[in-house]
C-alpha cells in the first residue's frame, strides 16, 4: 500500500469516529437526522479532511438498492453557502461500481474514477453496527493533488542533477590543466612540447564544444523546467488561501501530537499527563484508581497472516470495543503496538474492576465482521491500584504490566490483579 492510499484508509476510518454515537443504526429513515445535525456533521468531517489532507470524508448506507449519503464533509463554496451538495439521505447517483462492490462483498476496495465533483481516487471500506447493520465509510483524494506532489519530485530531482554538473565541470578542467602540466615536465622536447600544446588545443575545443552543448541542454531544461512552473503555477492559484488555511489549523495540529495517529486514542503522552491528574484528584479526595495494562492475544499471527492493513483495521475496531467496555470517566489510551492502557479513576473497590474487566474480556473475543480472516482475538489483563501499589503513572504501569505477563502464562484471555483493595 502507497502513501496516498494509507492516507485514505486512515482519514476513511477516522470518520466514524467523529460522528455520534450510534450514528449508524438498521432502522435509519430520513426522519433519523435533522438539517441542522447533519450540518454539524459536516463542519466536523471536514476538518477531519483539511487535517488528513483529503478532498471529501464522508458515509453512505444502501436502502433499497439506492446508495445514500449518511454524512459528509463540505467544500469551501459550499461552508460559504452553508449549504450541502451531498446532505443526509441523499442518492449518489453516478458512484462508481467498486462502492456497491464494498457493500456486497464487505471487504475494502479502491478506485479511480470521475463523477460530477471531480476525477479522485477514493477508498471505500465496509463497516458493521452491533446489530448488523453494514454502511460505508470513505474518503477521496484528487487526482490532480497526487500528480502535482510527483511533479514536485521530478523538479527536484532535475534540479539535483543540473547542480551536479555544475559542480563536476571545475574539477574536469583542473584534471586536464594537471594531466598538461605533468606532461611539461616530462617532456623537454619543443616536438613533444608542440604535441602536448596541440593534444590541448584539440582537448580545449572539445571541452568547449562541450560546455556549448551542456549550456544548451541547461537552456532546454529552463524552459522546460519554466514552462513546469508556469502550470504548476496555473494548478495552484490558491495556494496563499490554503497556506492561510493551514496556519489556522496549526493549533489543531499541535493537538494532534496528543493523540495516536491510526485509533485516535490517546497516546503515551497524553496517557502520563491524565494520569498525573487524576493521580492529583485521587490524593486530595482520599480515593483509589485503578490502572489496566492490555496486551491483544494472537494479534501478531493476524498481522503475519494477512498483513499490516488488515492488522491497522483491527486495531482501530480494538479501540472502539475498549471504548464501549469501560465507563464514561474512564481513560482508554493506546500505549504501543496491540498494547492498551486504562485509567479508571474513582474506584470504591475491587469488583467495580472486576466488572469492567470481564466485559473487555467479552467485547475482545467477538468475531471481527469488518475484515475477513480466522483468526479470534482475546486480552491479557493485569491490574493494578492507587495508592497501593504505587503513586506514580511509571510504577503503576510496571505493576500492572507484570501482572498482565502472569495473565498470559496462566493461559491468556483472563486478568490478573497486583493486590486486593
Amino acid at each position: 500500500m502507497n502513501e496516498f492510499d494509507r492516507q485514505l484508509v486512515h482519514g476513511a476510518m477516522s470518520t466514524p469516529l467523529i460522528l455520534p454515537e450510534g450514528f449508524h443504526q438498521k432502522e435509519m429513515s430520513m426522519a433519523s437526522v435533522s438539517t441542522g445535525e447533519d450540518w454539524s456533521n459536516a463542519i466536523k468531517l471536514t476538518q477531519l479532511a483539511e487535517r488528513n489532507e483529503l478532498v471529501y470524508v464522508y458515509t453512505l448506507i444502501q436502502q433499497k438498492k439506492k446508495l445514500l449519503f449518511s454524512s459528509s464533509s463540505v467544500s469551501e463554496e459550499e461552508i460559504q453557502l452553508k449549504k450541502s451538495t451531498s446532505p443526509y439521505y441523499s442518492v449518489y447517483d453516478d458512484a462508481p461500481q467498486q462502492l456497491n462492490d464494498a457493500f456486497e462483498t464487505g471487504k475494502i476496495q479502491f478506485a479511480e474514477y470521475t463523477d460530477k465533483w471531480g476525477t479522485f481516487r477514493s477508498v471505500f471500506i465496509p463497516l458493521e453496527t452491533k446489530d448488523g447493520f453494514r454502511y460505508v465509510t470513505a474518503s477521496d483524494i484528487e487526482i490532480t493533488h497526487i500528480s502535482l506532489i510527483l511533479q514536485d519530485a521530478l523538479l527536484s530531482n532535475l534540479l539535483s542533477s543540473l547542480l551536479a554538473l555544475l559542480f563536476i565541470i571545475p574539477f574536469i578542467l583542473a584534471f586536464h590543466w594537471q594531466s598538461l602540466f605533468s606532461n611539461m615536465q616530462l617532456k623537454s622536447a619543443n616536438s613533444e612540447i608542440e604535441k602536448v600544446n596541440a593534444e590541448l588545443k584539440q582537448q580545449q575545443t572539445e571541452l568547449e564544444e562541450t560546455i556549448l552543448n551542456r549550456t544548451k541542454e541547461l537552456e532546454t531544461s529552463n524552459i522546460e523546467l519554466t514552462t513546469t512552473l508556469e502550470v504548476l503555477a496555473g494548478k495552484n492559484i490558491d495556494l496563499q488561501s490554503e497556506v492561510s488555511q493551514r496556519k489556522r489549523m496549526q493549533d489543531q495540529l499541535d493537538k494532534m501530537a496528543l493523540f495516536d495517529g491510526l485509533t485516535t486514542l490517546p497516546n503515551r503522552v497524553l496517557l502520563k499527563r491524565e494520569a498525573k491528574r487524576i493521580i492529583a484528584e485521587a490524593k486530595r479526595y482520599n480515593q483509589q484508581a485503578g490502572f489496566m495494562f492490555l496486551d491483544l492475544d494472537g494479534f501478531k499471527a493476524v498481522n503475519d497472516t494477512y498483513g499490516h492493513d488488515t492488522g491497522d483495521v483491527v486495531l482501530v475496531e480494538m479501540s472502539l470495543r475498549l471504548k464501549d467496555a469501560v465507563r464514561e470517566i474512564d481513560i482508554v489510551g493506546r500505549y504501543g503496538g496491540d498494547e492498551f492502557v486504562i485509567i479508571l479513576p474513582n474506584c470504591n473497590s475491587a469488583s467495580e474492576i472486576i466488572v469492567i474487566a470481564e466485559r473487555i474480556l467479552y467485547y475482545v473475543k467477538q468475531p471481527i465482521d469488518s475484515v475477513d480472516t480466522q483468526e479470534t482475538l482475546t486480552a491479557s489483563i493485569g491490574i493494578s491500584f492507587y495508592p497501593d501499589d504505587a503513586d506514580s503513572f511509571e510504577s503503576l504501569i510496571s505493576y500492572a504490566d507484570k501482572a498482565m505477563y502472569e495473565a498470559k502464562m496462566a493461559g491468556k484471555n483472563q486478568y490478573h490483579m497486583t493486590s486486593n483493595m
